[in-house]
C-alpha cells in the first residue's frame, strides 16, 4: 500500500488594529472505593470553575490520604467517615475546604489572585496582564518544555495547564497526541483545540489514524515544532479567547510564541538530552495456574487454542510437541512478553546562534532527533530547521520566519485489532506458549510458520518484524510574516500571513502468510 499526499495551505491573513502546572498525585481514579472504617458515608459533587468542569481536581478527605480526582465532567464520588472534611484543590486555583454531608455537593472554585498580575500572551499575540483580560489563560514558559524532551513537544503541557488533557497514542514516539481542553463537546471525536504560531494557524493534519479494526497512526502537525524554539505556549479558555480564530477554535486555542534572538549580543548554544525506554505493561497480572487448552482439558495438539488459557492445571506433568517439533513441558511462562522488546532510547540535539545589533536580529536553530523504539527495527529521525529575523525600519516592525521540518519512520507499529498488533498478538499468547518458540517464524523454504493454526488474525510477531516492513517520509514548509505600523505611541497597525506546504509518503509491505 503507498499513499502520497501533498497539501499546500495559506493559512492565514489578518489586519487588526491593537491597543492591547501537574496534577496533584492523589490515589486512583474517579469513582473507585477505598479501605476505610466500618461507618463510612457515600459523598458525590461536582468540581466547576467560571468556564465549566474542572477536570482532575484533588478531592482528599482532610487529615487522610483517601482521595480521588474528578473525571471528564468534573464528578466525583468518595467514601469519608462521617462529619468529614474535604479539600478540593488545583493549580492555578484557591483550595477550598467543604464539609461533607447526603447531599450532592456543588463546589466553584476560583482563580488565584496571585497569579492575575502575570503578564501574558492574548489571542491577538500581544501581551496583556491577566487580569485585564475578560477570559482564562494559562501559560507556560518554554524552559519547563525542554527539561525532558518529548518527541511531541505537546505531551510535555501534560499536567500543567488546568482542564487541559493531553493523551499519547499508542503510536509511540512518531504517533500522534490527543488533546482536549474542557472536556469533549462533539460526537464526531473532533475536538482538538487549534495551535496558532506567532499569529498563524496551524495545520495540525493526521495524514493517517487506526480504528478499531487496525491501521497506523501517521503522527500529526504539532510535532514538527521545536521545543527550543518556544519562547512560551498560552492556552485559551472560553469562547472570547478563541472569537479571533473562528468555529476552528472552537474547542480553544493553544497560543504558541517563539523565540527571537537575544537583544545586543551574540550568542551561540547547543543543548542535548537522551532518554531510555523500557516496557511499561509487563502483562503478569494474570492467572498463573491453567494452561493452553479450554473447558479445564489439555489442547489435541500445540498448533490449536494457542490464545486461550483454559486448560488444565500446569504443573508440567504432560509435554507436548509444538509446531517446531519440540516436546516441551506444559508449565506456565511468567512474564513471557518482556524477551521480546529491547531498551529504546531517544537522543535529540540542538544548535542554535543568535546575532542582534539592537534593531536587526536573525535566530538560526537545526536540531536533530534520533528514536530507537523499544520494537526492534522500528525508529525514526526527525530534523527541524528555524530561521527568524525581525528588524525595525522606521515606524514598522518586521518579523519573519520560515522552517523546514523532514521526518523518516522505519516501521510503525499496527494498531487497534490489526492482525500485525505486536503487543495484541504477544498479549493473547497462552499462559503456558512461551514467545520465544516464535522466532522459528520460518521453515526451511522461507514460508510463514504455521504456529497457529493459520489463524488469520495473529501474525507471528517475529515475522511481523523481520518480513513486514512500512516506511514513511514527511516535508513539511512552514512561513510566518508579520508587519507593525506604529501611527503613534497608542495606536498600530499590525498584519500576519502565514502558508505551509506538506509532502507526506506511506508505503507499507506484508509478505504472504498463506
Amino acid at each position: 500500500m503507498k499513499v502520497k499526499k501533498c497539501k499546500s495551505t495559506l493559512l492565514y491573513s489578518t489586519l487588526v488594529l491593537c491597543l492591547w502546572g501537574g496534577f496533584p498525585q492523589v490515589r486512583a481514579a474517579s469513582f473507585e472505593s477505598f479501605a476505610i472504617e466500618q461507618q463510612s458515608n457515600k459523598v458525590i459533587g461536582t468540581v466547576k470553575d467560571e468556564f465549566g468542569p474542572v477536570i482532575g481536581a484533588s478531592v482528599v478527605e482532610k487529615g487522610t490520604s483517601n482521595g480521588v480526582v474528578t473525571d471528564l465532567n468534573g464528578k466525583f464520588s468518595l467514601n469519608v467517615k462521617p462529619g468529614a472534611t474535604l479539600i478540593i484543590s488545583f493549580v492555578g486555583y484557591k483550595q477550598q475546604e467543604v464539609k461533607a454531608g447526603n447531599v450532592p455537593l456543588n463546589i466553584v472554585l476560583e482563580e488565584d489572585s496571585k497569579m492575575l498580575g502575570e503578564v501574558v500572551v492574548t489571542a491577538l499575540g500581544i501581551k496583556r496582564e491577566r487580569k485585564a483580560l475578560g477570559y482564562g489563560v494559562a501559560e507556560v514558559q518554554g524552559e519547563a518544555l525542554t527539561k525532558a524532551k518529548e518527541t511531541n513537544v505537546i505531551n510535555s503541557m501534560a499536567g500543567r495547564v488546568p482542564g487541559l488533557v493531553v493523551t499519547q497514542t499508542a503510536g509511540g514516539a512518531s504517533g500522534s497526541s490527543r488533546v482536549i481542553l474542557r472536556g469533549s463537546t462533539e460526537m464526531t471525536g473532533n475536538n482538538q483545540p487549534l495551535y496558532v504560531i506567532d499569529g498563524v494557524p496551524l495545520d495540525n493534519t493526521n495524514f493517517g489514524s487506526a480504528g478499531t479494526y487496525g491501521g497506523f497512526d501517521l503522527g500529526d502537525g504539532i510535532s514538527s515544532v521545536n521545543p527550543d524554539d518556544i519562547e512560551s505556549m498560552s492556552v485559551l479558555k472560553g469562547p472570547a479567547a478563541s472569537a479571533l480564530y473562528g468555529s476552528r477554535a472552537s474547542h480553544g486555542v493553544i497560543l504558541i510564541t517563539t523565540k527571537k534572538a537575544n537583544k545586543d549580543k551574540i550568542s551561540v548554544e547547543y543543548n542535548g538530552t537522551m532518554t531510555f525506554d523500557t516496557q511499561l505493561a509487563k502483562w503478569d497480572d494474570v492467572q498463573q495456574i491453567y494452561g493452553m487448552g479450554s473447558n479445564g482439558t489439555y489442547p489435541i495438539n500445540a498448533v490449536s487454542n494457542t490464545n486461550m488459557s483454559w486448560g488444565a492445571k500446569a504443573d508440567g506433568t504432560n509435554m507436548l510437541k509444538y509446531f517446531d517439533g519440540v516436546e516441551r513441558p506444559y508449565l506456565i511462562v511468567p512474564d513471557n512478553t518482556s524477551q521480546f522488546f529491547r531498551t529504546g532510547f531517544t537522543a535529540t540535539n540542538s544548535a542554535i546562534i543568535g546575532v542582534n545589533n539592537g534593531k536587526t536580529g536573525i535566530r538560526f536553530t537545526y536540531t536533530d532527533m534520533r528514536n530507537k523504539d523499544i520494537v526492534p527495527k522500528t525508529h525514526m529521525s526527525r530534523d527541524i530547521f528555524n530561521l527568524r529575523a525581525n528588524t525595525t525600519a522606521g515606524k514598522f516592525d518586521l518579523d519573519f520566519s520560515a522552517n523546514y521540518t523532514r521526518e523518516d519512520v522505519k516501521n510503525r507499529p499496527a494498531l487497534g485489532d490489526s492482525k500485525s498488533n505486536i503487543g495484541k498478538n504477544l498479549m493473547t499468547l497462552a499462559t503456558t506458549y512461551d514467545q520465544e518458540w516464535l522466532k522459528t517464524y520460518q521453515d526451511a523454504n522461507g514460508e510463514y510458520s504455521n504456529w497457529n493454526g493459520m489463524d488469520p488474525y495473529n501474525v507471528n510477531p517475529y515475522w511481523d518484524v523481520y518480513k513486514n516492513s512500512n516506511n514513511s517520509k514527511k516535508d513539511q514548509f512552514r512561513f510566518n510574516g508579520k508587519v507593525v505600523w506604529n501611527i503613534t505611541q497608542h495606536l498600530k497597525i499590525q498584519g500576519t500571513a502565514g502558508a505551509e506546504l506538506n509532502w507526506f509518503t506511506f508505503e507499507d509491505y506484508k509478505a504472504p502468510t498463506t
